[in-house]
């Protein structure tokens, strides 16, 4: 072969390697946001406990007198869906440039 053709073949062998990656980028994130929404619905079973510990510990909840802690229901469904999403955000910025 001659020198010429080799460096003809290096370029798009790179460029062919440069764009697989690239094109399994979008795959990537959106499986790792997949399974992390599973992941945090897998929380929501935390939910479905709070619900009746506020019924049973919360003086006046039944009769209408007191508020629930909605910040702590906030709390059990955001937390894990916050933590779950750095992953797939961390390939963010390698599909905006790319």
């Amino acid at each position: 072969m001659s020198h010429k053709i080799r460096e003809k073949t290096d370029a798009l062998d790179a460029a062919g390697d440069t764009c697989y990656w690239k094109a399994m980028l979008p795959h990537w994130s959106s499986n790792m946001t997949m399974k992390s929404v599973g992941i945090a619905a897998l929380t929501m079973v935390e939910m479905v406990e709070e619900v009746p510990r506020q019924f049973n510990t919360i003086p006046g909840f039944m009769e209408g007198t007191a508020k629930p802690d909605y910040a702590n229901c906030v709390k059990i469904s955001t937390n894990p869906s916050i933590k779950e999403m750095i992953p797939p955000s961390a390939l963010l910025p390698l599909l905006i440039t790319s």
